[in-house]
């Protein structure tokens, strides 16, 4: 959120957390104007109006808590206690939820002690985690499409948006595509969806793809996120869910470094991410690691799928899980997950900012777009610094949904050359590209969007 003009929405330099400081966030945002909240509790303007807009619905409630709860450094704790009566279940609504609004909350301050996400994540439990990502994140969805291949990550995802506990007032449609790889193996994972599915009472859909003999994981990618948009449309849903987690954004930020990539693949998977026209994908667990999500099953007592190939090392994804992760953690930094996170986080911002740009010369550049078939104007993106053009390039290929795995710095940089100086040049992906005078022309070929 960019800050408005205007004194009381700059942001303000976040002040050093005292021993006593923060003491009672909840009267500092409610009873004190947003400038002096920010103040008293060390955080950015916009942050404390963005904190205060949370707290007002439960005002009146939070405000007859115990003192303790009010302090900053245990607020979740105390309000898990404090929920736990059945006169207060129905005073604060649902208990999941109220704590779920204050992780979202205190997670928008910029400043807050360093021990405040393991807390929060500690009080919540895997399905408060996605209560607070899916409130935090606004999502405008009434019915959604959660994939289950039968794994970890994707039972524990299913199980942690439905039930009480779960995301409130959302119709969850369970898909699973079988891609026939592992055959009795793959016939059973899509049996116990199924019957999964069925004991949470749930709708579900479950779809075999023939992938021809192309195995490869480009190929298995994208025939799953086709026929899961595919179910989307045809149970009216209008976000898809997956499971990915913490280590696979980790291994798929280090494998597009090693592809050399740029700016957009080390920002990784986004929460977050358009499919064009149909469903937007969402990914509410890229905070919470394999461990976690294995160790909250077994504490539900709930059973999961093992595919056995996650462990052959034929695959470039599963060499950088079992070969070249444990060698960075133990011989160069035993902190690397954590170090490709953060490039991904500040590769993100930066992403950002360049998008905002990219959006500005869209539309002025782009005079014809199909599924097919995009004409850019090369004189006005003759006039648009390099580094932009690349950026405008990979938006394209987004938009169109067309593959950018194959397509190298190399690629992207004879592409932006050709705009104003080249001719013609095939892409990886059945992409030819051709400039006539100021038109750009660059279009896929039927065979390769098979």
């Amino acid at each position: 959120m960019r800050p408005r003009a205007g004194r009381r929405n700059q942001l303000v330099r976040p002040v050093r957390m005292r021993a006593n400081a923060a003491r009672q966030p909840i009267e500092a945002i409610s009873r004190t104007s947003t400038d002096d909240a920010s103040a008293e509790l060390g955080i950015s303007t916009e942050n404390a109006v963005i904190l205060r807009a949370q707290v007002k619905p439960w005002e009146t409630t939070i405000l007859q808590c115990p003192d303790g709860f009010r302090s900053l450094t245990g607020p979740l704790s105390c309000l898990n206690q404090y929920c736990g009566s059945s006169y207060h279940r129905s005073s604060c609504g649902q208990r999941s939820e109220t704590l779920a609004r204050w992780a979202a909350a205190f997670r928008s301050c910029r400043v807050k002690p360093r021990a405040m996400n393991s807390q929060i994540d500690a009080v919540l439990g895997l399905p408060g985690q996605v209560l607070a990502w899916w409130q935090s994140l606004s999502v405008d969805a009434s019915a959604v499409l959660v994939g289950v291949s039968g794994g970890a990550d994707s039972v524990a995802l299913l199980r942690s948006m439905v039930g009480d506990a779960g995301v409130p007032d959302l119709r969850v449609v369970v898909g699973h595509v079988d891609h026939g790889l592992r055959g009795e193996e793959s016939a059973a994972d899509a049996v116990f969806v199924e019957q999964l599915a069925e004991a949470l009472g749930l709708e579900y859909e479950v779809v075999r793809v023939e992938l021809n003999g192309e195995d490869s994981e480009e190929v298995s990618r994208r025939s799953r996120y086709a026929a899961l948009g595919q179910m989307a449309d045809r149970h009216h849903c209008e976000a898809i869910v997956v499971a990915h987690t913490r280590d696979d954004q980790v291994e798929t930020v280090l494998h597009h470094l090693l592809r050399g990539t740029g700016l957009k693949g080390l920002a990784g998977m986004p929460g977050r991410q358009s499919l064009g026209e149909g469903p937007v994908l969402l990914r509410p667990l890229l905070d919470v690691g394999r461990e976690e999500v294995e160790s909250w099953l077994r504490s539900l007592g709930q059973s999961w799928r093992e595919d056995e190939t996650n462990s052959r090392t034929r695959w470039t994804r599963n060499r950088i899980r079992h070969d070249l992760l444990p060698v960075l953690e133990r011989d160069y930094n035993p902190q690397v997950r954590e170090a490709l996170l953060r490039v991904a986080r500040l590769s993100s911002e930066a992403l950002g900012v360049i998008d905002e740009a990219v959006s500005g010369v869209w539309d002025r550049c782009v005079l014809e777009q199909t599924p097919s078939v995009v004409r850019l104007c090369g004189q006005t993106l003759g006039g648009v610094a390099e580094p932009l053009v690349r950026a405008l390039l990979m938006e394209l290929w987004c938009r169109q949904q067309w593959p950018r795995q194959s397509m190298s710095f190399v690629h992207w940089q004879a592409l932006a050359e050709l705009i104003t100086t080249g001719t013609a040049m095939d892409l990886p992906g059945g992409v030819t590209a051709r400039r006539n005078g100021t038109v750009v022309r660059i279009e896929r070929s039927a065979a390769g969007g098979e």
